[in-house]
């Protein structure tokens, strides 16, 4: 059984955000709607990102899809960027152990849920989802099966950022 730990950090800037490693990659993970032009400024930014969606539907939602960008390589627009969405609360940073695109693979598993019955899409992606979906939803503790840490704004801009982490029960 897993047990999700949270505490709160400091990220007071974009320079102050956690830099990946040699052996864990760190994502940013937002809500394209929440963020005019998003996928023209990743283009801009040249880091590398993908939607969440593939193929036609992913040509037809980019600008409403959830979208993922790794922060290897970001310059600093990029990283300022970054920190904006996630200080915004459009979004979550992620610590993962693989690339992008089985990371990608995994978090779209989470993208469909129910609701009285009929199936709809979930934006566990946004901070106020993602915290009230960790409390409620016994689904999404399952995210942490490969992401070792997600961090998110609570409450907004100029908030306090809290780390989810998974430990072993």
């Amino acid at each position: 059984m897993t047990r999700l730990q949270r505490h709160s950090l400091a990220v007071p800037s974009a320079e102050a955000l956690p830099r990946p490693g040699p052996e864990l990659s760190v994502y940013l993970l937002f809500d394209a709607a929440r963020v005019p032009n998003a996928a023209h400024l990743l283009d801009a930014y040249r880091v590398q990102h993908s939607c969440l969606f593939r193929g036609q539907p992913g040509e037809d939602l980019a600008d409403v899809a959830p979208w993922l960008v790794a922060l290897e390589g970001a310059s600093p627009q990029a990283q300022d960027f970054i920190w904006q969405v996630l200080a915004d609360g459009h979004g979550l940073l992620l610590h993962a152990p693989a690339g992008i695109d089985p990371v990608r693979r995994h978090l779209k598993k989470f993208l469909r849920g129910r609701i009285d019955g009929r199936e709809v899409y979930v934006k566990f992606y946004t901070a106020r989802n993602f915290d009230y979906m960790l409390q409620t939803d016994p689904a999404l503790p399952g995210l942490f099966s490969l992401v070792e840490t997600a961090i998110f704004a609570e409450g907004g801009f100029d908030s306090t950022f809290v780390a989810v982490t998974a430990k072993a029960a």
